[in-house]
């Protein structure tokens, strides 16, 4: 038994590009994998004179690495506080409770340069969710240190940690538990630069986040930030009540 969960990507006005997916199905003796991440866009035909979804074009299309998720929303809500994840369904886990969220697909480490540059006019505060393992803290300094680089200034930026303490957990492990947002732990960004250190030693040649510049892996390879100083762009905003300080 397979079973599917799908998320729409959009362009910034609001255009359907594709579908980031998840399949988990019964490991097999011939496939012992569990869970299978993909892309998809739909194949349109004009019948009768309507639009019509006729098929899945199953690949990732060159500008998925510019978008984030919902990204009309967030460009709508420059002033709100931003919960940024690692994943859809903690990004959604949020979006159900009436915050503002987004996240970047392909897993740890996929946070892209164009990603950051996406956010940079974002007014409100922005909190970056880390999962509980040394994956979760490369990719929520990977993500701080790319936002830094766009002109967000750190005032703006809270890293936050998650209250259950298995390995992996995420956000919608922290919100099932029955944890709120603001019982997210405040984050040590070099303690977290510590631990993602352990884990970059394994992005050899072959194994690059996509979209990545020359610039950005050298950042990875050595986890300092781009450059050594930035504008601090932008004013502060508003708070927002009940959500995270």
């Amino acid at each position: 038994m397979t079973a599917w969960m799908t998320w729409w990507y959009h362009d910034a006005d609001g255009r359907r590009v594709f579908q980031h997916y998840r399949k988990t199905r019964t490991p097999t003796s011939d496939d012992p994998r569990c869970k299978e991440y993909g892309y998809r866009l739909p194949v349109v035909e004009v019948i009768g004179g309507q639009r019509v979804l006729v098929d899945w074009d199953y690949r990732k299309p060159l500008t998925a690495d510019r978008l984030v998720f919902r990204l009309p929303m967030v460009l709508a809500h420059r002033d709100q506080c931003l919960v940024l994840t690692e994943g859809e369904r903690c990004a959604v886990a949020a979006l159900k409770l009436g915050v503002l969220a987004t996240t970047h697909h392909g897993g740890a480490g996929k946070f892209t340069q164009a990603m950051a540059e996406s956010l940079a006019r974002h007014r409100g505060r922005i909190v970056l969710v880390a999962d509980n393992d040394p994956a979760g803290a490369y990719d929520v300094v990977r993500r701080f240190d790319l936002l830094r680089a766009v002109g967000l200034p750190a005032k703006r930026l809270r890293v936050r940690e998650v209250t259950p303490t298995h390995p992996g957990a995420d956000l919608r492990d922290h919100l099932e538990a029955g944890y709120r947002l603001s019982d997210l732990r405040a984050a040590d960004v070099d303690e977290l630069r510590e631990v993602a250190a352990t884990v970059t030693g394994s992005l050899d040649e072959g194994s690059w986040p996509d979209g990545l510049t020359p610039e950005e892996r050298r950042q990875i390879a050595t986890w300092r930030p781009v450059g050594h100083s930035w504008p601090a762009r932008g004013r502060t905003p508003a708070r927002n009540a009940g959500v995270l300080r």
